[in-house]
């Protein structure tokens, strides 16, 4: 079976050091180049076009540019972030602008090939902790939007809503963006806290009122 090629960016020379012999003893991946910060990682994904890539987020240079850089290349790697950050935010921010997985350092090993194998097969992947603390903060109370600009959507929130509007259900969402149900339950979470509603429904109801659904 074909290798899969993957580049590994971070500026830790050990964990650098880590990942490419944890990775490279499953025997089914090529590691093709390595890199230390934002700028290489476009440069690199550039030079390799290679099927994944594995970034940091804290590391010199503007990563989050660089994601939405990389990702929006016709031969776009699949981007897996593996960072220590756990903010919730991080990784909304990381996956809106194109990443399929985000990966806690700390996570045992298992996970994070778990997390490959998922976007090697074009599903996204988000470390179980992360999905706890979008279902804890689901759970908070929030202040009603008053108007459509005080609601933001990222990208892929944007065009999973634009399908729910058309009544696809999830498994139809996941078959139409290549991610997987869990994902798309993962989303459908964050869009309706920001709504602050509590129901699909509810969901087209409030996006057909602000009219704040651009994407098909």
């Amino acid at each position: 079976m074909k290798k899969l090629r993957i580049v590994l960016v971070d500026d830790h020379p050990i964990v650098l050091s880590g990942l490419e012999d944890l990775i490279e003893k499953t025997g089914k991946y090529e590691i093709v180049a390595t890199g230390r910060s934002a700028e290489d990682a476009v440069s690199i994904a550039r030079a390799h076009a290679p099927d994944l890539l594995v970034i940091d987020l804290q590391m010199p240079g503007d990563v989050q540019a660089s994601i939405i850089e990389i990702t929006r290349r016709r031969d776009a790697p699949r981007l897996l972030v593996f960072t220590a950050s756990n903010r919730l935010e991080d990784c909304n921010e990381a996956m809106g602008n194109g990443a399929m997985g985000y990966v806690v350092k700390g996570s045992s090993g298992g996970e994070l090939f778990h997390a490959l194998d998922s976007l090697a097969l074009g599903e996204e992947y988000i470390s179980p902790c992360i999905a706890l603390k979008v279902m804890r903060d689901a759970r908070k109370p929030k202040q009603r939007a008053e108007a459509s600009d005080s609601i933001s959507l990222s990208y892929r929130e944007d065009q999973i809503i634009a399908h729910l509007m058309q009544g696809a259900s999830n498994k139809e969402i996941a078959n139409e963006l290549h991610l997987s149900e869990k994902t798309v339950k993962y989303y459908m979470t964050q869009i309706m806290q920001k709504f602050n509603v509590s129901n699909r429904l509810s969901v087209v109801i409030e996006a057909q009122k602000t009219g704040i659904s651009r994407s098909a």
